[in-house]
């Protein structure tokens, strides 16, 4: 916990000093999951970024993938997807990079009354523009119900979390991601989600931090033998 509240207290400063640009984007996000199997849940999901509020769209993304889930607490993912990014002038207008990605992940979650916490531990390995590049990446995500003891339907739950992203050359570190937002699981298969997001970018020749404003809809098919309670976790 001690520190998860560093993290927060280093991000929000970088926030302060290095926001480059005052105007607030967008991140659009519609995924499905779909519990194939008993424990096999296969994944996918659109994303597309503003740099602006919904205009200004430079950057889009497909990817999917399948869990596995080892217990109530532990869940393996394997997943791969295509990022593409354009100039940030027009919406999708001269595209300046593709990524194609495939990472491998371990979730840790626990819970203490109505708190859920979760530790995400992912690898990444990338082609970005025919150049390969590894990245990893450490979540930790605090989730809470407010009017029931856990999430079920029609239950409202607030999240709060930070990521790091670091890469396996020097300077090492390339991006923190501090976000906090509220949802709603409106039944078994529906759940809304609203963030901010301020994300902070660093290279060797400049850094800065942007918010952006987060809508992600999600929908589970889940088997009816499955009896994981739900953590409505940030996919992305």
């Amino acid at each position: 916990m001690k520190k998860f509240f560093a993290i927060l207290c280093v991000t929000l400063c970088l926030s302060a000093k290095g926001q480059n640009d005052p105007q607030w984007g967008a991140w659009n996000i519609v995924n499905a999951e779909y519990e194939f199997a008993k424990n096999f849940i296969g994944y996918f999901e659109l994303q597309a970024r503003s740099q602006t509020m919904f205009n200004r769209y430079f950057y889009y993304e497909t990817k999917g993938g399948v869990t596995y889930k080892i217990n109530k607490n532990f869940k393996a993912f394997v997943g791969g997807g295509r990022y593409n990014t354009f100039k940030t002038e027009q919406n999708f207008h001269d595209k300046i990079q593709t990524e194609l990605r495939v990472w491998e992940q371990f979730i840790i979650t626990q819970s203490l009354n109505r708190l859920k916490f979760e530790h995400r531990y992912r690898a990444e390995q990338a082609l970005i523009n025919q150049k390969y590049r590894n990245r990893f990446r450490y979540r930790f995500n605090v989730i809470v119900p407010v009017n029931k003891s856990k999430v079920e339907p029609k239950t409202f739950f607030v999240s709060v979390g930070d990521e790091l992203f670091l890469t396996h050359k020097a300077p090492f570190f390339m991006r923190n991601r501090f976000f906090a937002g509220f949802g709603y699981q409106v039944n078994s298969f529906l759940t809304l989600q609203t963030t901010w997001v301020n994300q902070y970018n660093y290279t060797l020749i400049s850094g800065g931090a942007k918010n952006f404003w987060q809508i992600a809809v999600n929908f589970r098919f889940m088997r009816s033998d499955n009896t994981f309670e739900h953590i409505p976790a940030q996919r992305d």
